[in-house]
């Protein structure tokens, strides 16, 4: 019997473009398997910057925010868990996702190279795609 396929999706609550979220499910939507792959989003701010300030709009989201993530997916006929952490630090948030989820791949948003090299370390080159 065979399990089914997780994709282990990082969303950054703090961008509106969320291109690891689209890629995912581009990705789950080709499978050819007849059991789609189910995705875990988890929600967490990858990268600390000095711009936060109570009138940068993307630092709050609303339930309907989130439903906005869940309505995504569940319109392509795929499902998906949203997972939400406010952990500072976000390599550790991943690393501890994937080991409780065990996910066949992780999609992270692309915020250059050393993001790149931060996933690869993190996981022994192992999960990571960048979009």
């Amino acid at each position: 019997m065979s399990t089914r396929e997780q994709m282990l999706v990082i969303v950054d609550p703090a961008n509106n473009d969320q291109s690891a979220l689209e890629r995912a499910v581009i990705s789950a939507s080709l499978s050819a398997s007849d059991e789609k792959p189910h995705l875990v989003l988890l929600v967490t701010a990858m990268a600390a910057t000095d711009e936060k300030s109570a009138k940068n709009s993307s630092d709050f989201r609303s339930l309907s925010w989130f439903n906005g993530l869940q309505t995504l997916v569940e319109e392509k006929g795929l499902t998906c868990d949203i997972i939400v952490s406010w952990d500072n630090d976000w390599a550790n948030t991943v690393l501890a996702a994937i080991s409780e989820q065990q996910p066949s791949v992780v999609l992270l948003p692309f915020y250059g190279k050393e993001m790149v090299a931060t996933c690869s370390a993190m996981t022994n080159g192992n999960y990571c795609a960048t979009v």
